[in-house]
């Protein structure tokens, strides 16, 4: 049987089944088999299989990988542990449409791969050739394919810094973040005014800075409750703005304002404990890092039948090991040990729960240091295809002293659904905690009865991704040629973080900008991309919502596998969509988070040890 991949030739010999790489049409007969639909319903097989294979990766080379500290092996600052399949390593995706086509070739005893018109990376194209020899099937390319690759336009100085040796740019990095320092960063607090009840680590950026007050939006009421109950709070912040000078002024006072006001909290930005000798401890760190690495640089693929994914990955890790990651993992690390060295020990810590690398070093250094309590708090969604929050059990046997993750004592989750998808992602259960969703508490309001009019009121909820967000455009140009009338009317909001402009499509009516909920409420129908969380905020609502699903990415809707969202791949589904909302047909989604504003479970979480 021969398999072709293709893009768009459906006309197929009789003894040939089409492999649609990013197309989801199919044929009821599977003669026309499309990667992403097949992908979808194997989801379980496929993504057990590609945790696997990191978990092997790491037990095959442990051996070479660099211990950064006794018991602390490298491995958990990379890349590819956190697994972060929507921004930082989309070829995960890649990945899994290669087991995919393992998968498919196995079950239809293929004799023939071919490529035909199809867009497909070359090292993609290279891995599939090298599996089909391996396993003694005959590989061809026709019709030239060209990939397309998505350019980002980026300023001359961040295009000159790209071209820079990889070591060069982490070194760039870290003597701007020195002069940071050295020049806006407030200066560091006395240890001996850190009090010793309650930790919480989180993020800090510009946009948190209103009027010199400090609005975290991860936290929601919690400062204001633990005031109530009468508990000294410390706050630590990473800094994660853009590094705007005049924006990092304004952060520094706002720091020392809050210092100042509130006494019984400490408002600590991690970043004001770099000093000239945190920096070179953390250069010593990255030469003995490169400098064990360049001795065993012998990383290998699982030796077996599946497709050598590993080139796929590997600049991902050599970066990770040479260049401004490793750095920045590094610098994290000595910042925590030397702050959770010199303070007051800490009764609870609780930290934003996303399996990045300063977690590593924050759970190391708090546990290396004696601290109590460690709380992981995954304060946002969890979704199925969010490979962060994956794991398998044997972390908990094999290694298990050199896995920070091992050393969380609890693990704080913002509902049944979080709890439900987390223990699906192959972790253990005897550490959760329900607790109630602090970033969504203002969604605990009675539900409006929906009705809709004439008129049907369309929100484009932006993406975070240009790509994405642009691919909805697109899409909703294409519904609009063929369905739209003059009874539609069209709003965008943008993602906080996506500040491309749009206003070439000449299609939305305005721009909305304020809260999502009270967004939500001057809209009939919102549309979105296939990764955004807001569509929650919608859902609980009681807004309809039509999801565009992407061919070249995971569906990483945190609605996926709930009842009545429509997940939509062509204009005529969403006219369908349309239809339904303007005949009232539409529903709310129930007991998605915890919704208790007086937050009972963080009160028992936190003051049972106080």
């Amino acid at each position: 049987m021969r398999l072709i991949i293709t893009d768009n030739n459906r006309n197929q010999e009789s003894d040939s089944i089409l492999l649609l790489w990013s197309d989801v049409y199919e044929d009821p007969d599977e003669r026309v088999i499309s990667l992403p639909a097949y992908l979808e319903k194997n989801s379980d097989l496929f993504r057990k299989k590609y945790i696997r294979w990191v978990t092997d990766i790491y037990i095959l080379n442990n051996k070479d990988i660099h211990n950064i500290r006794s018991k602390l092996s490298y491995w958990w600052f990379t890349t590819i542990n956190e697994k972060c399949n929507y921004l930082k390593s989309p070829q995960i995706y890649l990945s899994l449409k290669l087991y995919a086509i393992q998968d498919i070739a196995v079950k239809k005893f293929a004799t023939e791969i071919i490529l035909d018109q199809v867009n497909i990376p070359k090292p993609v194209a290279l891995i599939i050739r090298n599996w089909c020899n391996k396993n003694k099937i005959i590989f061809k390319i026709i019709n030239n394919y060209k990939y397309l690759e998505y350019k980002e336009k980026v300023s001359l100085v961040r295009r000159c810094y790209r071209l820079m040796p990889v070591s060069m740019q982490g070194i760039s990095w870290l003597v701007a973040t020195l002069m940071r320092r050295i020049l806006y960063y407030p200066p560091a607090i006395c240890s001996d005014s850190i009090v010793n009840d309650i930790m919480i680590i989180g993020y800090l950026n510009d946009n948190n800075i209103i009027n010199n007050d400090i609005n975290s939006i991860y936290w929601g009421p919690l400062e204001s409750k633990l005031q109530e109950w009468g508990v000294s709070v410390n706050w630590l912040y990473l800094y994660s703005g853009d590094g705007n000078l005049k924006k990092v002024r304004n952060l520094r006072k706002a720091i020392s304002e809050n210092n100042k006001l509130h006494l019984s909290n400490r408002y600590i930005l991690l970043d004001s404990y770099i000093d000239i000798g945190v920096v070179i401890k953390t250069i010593y760190d990255w030469f003995m890092l490169m400098g064990s690495t360049a001795l065993s640089r012998k990383i290998i693929n699982i030796d077996n039948s599946d497709p050598d994914i590993w080139p796929l990955f590997k600049s991902e890790y050599m970066n990770d090991i040479y260049g401004q990651p490793a750095l920045r993992n590094i610098l994290y690390l000595n910042l925590f040990e030397k702050f959770f060295s010199s303070i007051k020990k800490q009764k609870i810590g609780v930290f934003i729960k996303e399996n990045q690398a300063w977690e590593m070093g924050l759970i190391y250094s708090w546990k290396i240091n004696d601290h109590k309590k460690i709380i992981g708090s995954p304060n946002s969604t969890i979704r199925y295809w969010d490979l962060r929050f994956s794991d398998v059990n044997i972390y908990d046997t094999f290694f298990k002293e050199s896995n920070p993750k091992n050393w969380i004592d609890e693990i704080a989750l913002n509902g049944e659904h979080a709890k439900k998808e987390y223990i699906e992602h192959g972790n253990i259960d005897h550490k959760l905690k329900i607790v109630e969703a602090l970033r969504y508490l203002k969604l605990n309001i009675p539900k409006k009865h929906r009705r809709i009019g004439k008129i049907c009121r369309i929100l484009i909820l932006g993406d975070y991704s240009h790509t994405v967000t642009t691919m909805q455009f697109d899409f909703m140009s294409r519904w609009l040629h063929n369905y739209g009338d003059e009874n539609i009317i069209i709003y965008y909001r943008k993602h906080p973080s996506n500040n491309n402009n749009y206003s070439k499509y000449m299609m939305f009516d305005d721009e909305l900008n304020g809260g999502i909920d009270e967004v939500l409420d001057e809209v009939d129908l919102v549309f979105s991309g296939p990764n955004t969380s807001a569509v929650v905020d919608a859902a609980i609502l009681g807004v309809p919502i039509a999801t565009l699903l992407d061919g070249n990415n995971f569906n990483l809707s945190p609605l996926r596998g709930c009842k009545n969202i429509n997940f939509i791949e062509s204009p005529e589904d969403f006219q369908r969509v349309i239809l339904d909302i303007t005949r009232n047909k539409f529903s709310y989604i129930e007991n998605f988070f915890t919704l208790d504003k007086s937050i009972p479970g963080w009160k028992k979480l936190l003051l049972q040890e106080n």
